[in-house]
């Protein structure tokens, strides 16, 4: 997976649940003609905030490595980030849902726990998985948080549909 891939740096609060202070993404260079450091994101984030798969960022050099300077463009992903008693006899059944709307994670572990970062697409109802999401911790299955939310949250009119709302 890592070929011609390189490794773009995201600045973390240590005191967060993580403690840790810098998480590292695979990105893709673009080809920019104005020299401006390009790149699409190749996984979707553990820790940080405000990014998802496939967005289009700009990154800026400091002592030999490239960090995360801003978004340039969304790729219109969603990241939440699931934490989940391993082993969960109710995970699969769980996540079965979500997979059916496109999701697809990356695991790793976390204080003898399972930590998912779930990528959702574009094309996937974000209002029925973030139900889903919901459902899954009132079940006891996982905790989740939001990391991005990439998707358009309006209705067709452009207004935000106050019984769909995610907040």
């Amino acid at each position: 997976m890592t070929d011609g891939l390189i490794k773009i740096h995201f600045n973390l609060e240590p005191s967060e649940w993580h403690s840790t202070t810098v998480e590292s993404l695979w990105a893709r260079k673009l080809p920019v003609d104005d020299g401006t450091l390009v790149f699409e994101l190749q996984n979707a984030p553990f820790d940080a905030f405000g990014v998802s798969y496939l967005d289009i960022v700009r990154a800026v050099e400091m002592d030999g490595a490239l960090f995360f300077a801003s978004v340039a463009l969304p790729g219109g992903h969603s990241t939440y980030r699931l934490l989940v008693t391993w082993p969960s006899p109710a995970f699969d059944a769980a996540w079965a849902g979500l997979s059916q709307h496109g999701c697809t994670y990356e695991s790793g572990n976390s204080g003898g726990r399972k930590l998912f970062s779930v990528d959702v697409p574009p094309a996937a109802g974000i209002h029925e998985v973030y139900r889903l999401l919901e459902a899954g911790e009132a079940q006891g299955v996982w905790t989740f948080e939001e990391g991005h939310c990439g998707h358009s949250l309006t209705d067709s009119h452009g207004e935000q549909s106050p019984s769909q709302s995610l907040g």
